[in-house]
């Protein structure tokens, strides 16, 4: 007998997953104003369409700036901001009602994923659980998501996909960004023309971004289209904002430079990465307007820095001094290229620039012995006509004091754009326990390391046109200097 109400209970089960399927359930999603007064605009069903009447599910809520996520004519929806801006929530909902009512492949994705608790799945989980949907999402596994309609939801990391393997994901109807301001321009060029060859493929990032370089505010916020919504939400649009959390903004306003909490709170962009070497130095090059048009002066000698690098980037700062000014007024920088491009390069910048006078050429004291097929970078560069001094080996905690002294008296063209990132991304090595240790060695700290001997090196730079006037001119055995 009770195998029998067992077998019973299992086709009960089972004709009800059948009748939810040939008639989903309906919800009714209360969207109020984006703002920190709960006021109800109006009710949509789980597609984004208005429905009448004022009742809608218990906390089954949104905001109405989040209603360009329903419209199909928006490929790109980019949503930022700072915390308790409910975008992955809101995003993570209806992420689930669409995949309920419509099966759906959809790509979960972050720049880096080592483990699935780095992905969304668990506020998935916790929007099923909120909804009530886990008989229909009852398949699911540890890794992926899945409903009984035939939707599913992978999770993957971008940095180790090839052009190759992400081909599987070409059939994905929604792929969806977490923590997007760390996806670079590569992951992008990668996953996003595999995608978009699915008609009506779409594409949610979630994120506040960091700087203004990022790949994703390079895409989507600078450059707009009729396909691109950018979705700007804070604390400031959200009606359920509690007391709670909002002692903790106050309390972060009040403690943190504004550059920082402007970030955490209300998603503005930074001048520079936090944990960077020169935060606050950048920044104030920033509210002074030093980071500008800078032109070359053609009474003042151009001088060199070079950070060398065979596997790793080469680095060239083009420099000029007046006074106690130091203007930095070009960049050079690639990898895989011989002494003589660079050279080739930096006498065309040269022309273009109507320089004058060059001075001297500044490299490390690696520049010696560091063998570039026929010779050293000094044998080169003195072989091309160039004045060649090597600097010494220098500490880099020394560097990095010299170049915070220097930074106050530093002014930067603004198409110097690769030294300009170096400068505001070189950074520490942030520990688990939340201290810093040594600088990162990466694509930035090239540039920076260049920086770091123009500061060591900074008093000993001249004038090349005035030690030329100032040499000795004799007249009836009289010495005159100017």
């Amino acid at each position: 007998m009770s195998a029998l109400l067992k077998r019973l209970e299992q086709a009960s089960k089972l004709l009800a997953q059948v009748k939810e399927l040939e008639q989903p359930r309906e919800f009714r999603i209360g969207v109020y104003r984006a703002s920190r007064k709960e006021e109800l605009l109006y009710v949509i069903d789980a597609t984004g369409k208005r429905v009448g009447g004022v009742c809608h599910d218990a906390g089954i809520t949104m905001t109405e700036n989040f209603m360009p996520l329903f419209d199909p004519k928006y490929r790109f929806v980019s949503m930022r901001g700072g915390r308790a801006g409910m975008k992955t929530d809101t995003v993570g909902m209806i992420v689930v009602l669409t995949m309920y009512h419509r099966a759906l492949r959809i790509l979960c994705f972050r720049e880096v994923q080592n483990s699935i608790k780095q992905s969304v799945y668990a506020t998935l989980k916790k929007q099923i659980e909120k909804l009530g949907l886990e008989s229909f999402f009852d398949n699911s596994t540890e890794n992926e998501i899945r409903g009984r309609n035939g939707s599913i939801v992978m999770f993957k990391g971008l940095r180790d996909q090839t052009v190759e393997n992400i081909k599987s994901f070409s059939d994905v109807d929604l792929c969806w960004g977490e923590e997007a301001r760390a996806l670079t321009e590569r992951s992008l060029q990668v996953l996003i023309p595999t995608v978009v060859r699915n008609e009506g493929a779409r594409f949610f990032f979630t994120w506040n971004p960091q700087q203004d370089s990022d790949a994703v505010y390079q895409r989507y916020v600078l450059n707009k289209n009729d396909r691109v919504c950018d979705i700007w939400v804070n604390f400031q649009h959200n009606p359920w904002f509690i007391d709670a959390i909002d002692e903790e903004r106050l309390e972060d306003k009040a403690r943190l430079p504004v550059d920082q909490y402007e970030w955490i709170w209300e998603g503005k962009v930074l001048p520079a990465l936090v944990g960077s070497v020169y935060f606050n130095e950048v920044s104030t090059a920033y509210e002074q307007n030093r980071i500008t048009r800078v032109s070359v002066d053609p009474l003042k000698a151009v001088h060199q820095f070079w950070d060398l690098g065979v596997g790793d980037n080469m680095a060239i700062i083009l420099v000029q001094t007046h006074l106690s000014e130091v203007r930095i007024v070009g960049y050079i920088e690639n990898r895989g290229k011989e002494i003589g491009w660079y050279n080739e390069q930096i006498r065309e910048w040269g022309r273009e620039k109507g320089v004058a006078s060059w001075g001297t050429v500044n490299l490390p004291h690696d520049a010696t012995h560091r063998d570039y097929k026929l010779g050293t970078p000094e044998k080169y560069m003195k072989e091309y006509g160039w004045k060649v001094n090597i600097m010494p080996a220098n500490n880099e905690g020394n560097g990095i004091q010299a170049a915070r002294v220097m930074f106050p008296n530093v002014w930067i063209d603004q198409d110097c754009t690769k030294l300009i990132e170096c400068l505001k991304r070189y950074r520490y090595k942030e520990n688990s326990d939340g201290s810093f240790s040594n600088t990162v060695h990466d694509i930035f700290s090239h540039g920076a390391d260049a920086f770091r001997y123009l500061a060591v090196e900074r008093a000993k730079l001249t004038d090349t046109l005035r030690e030329r006037n100032r040499q000795a001119v004799h007249r009836n055995s009289t010495v005159f200097r100017y």
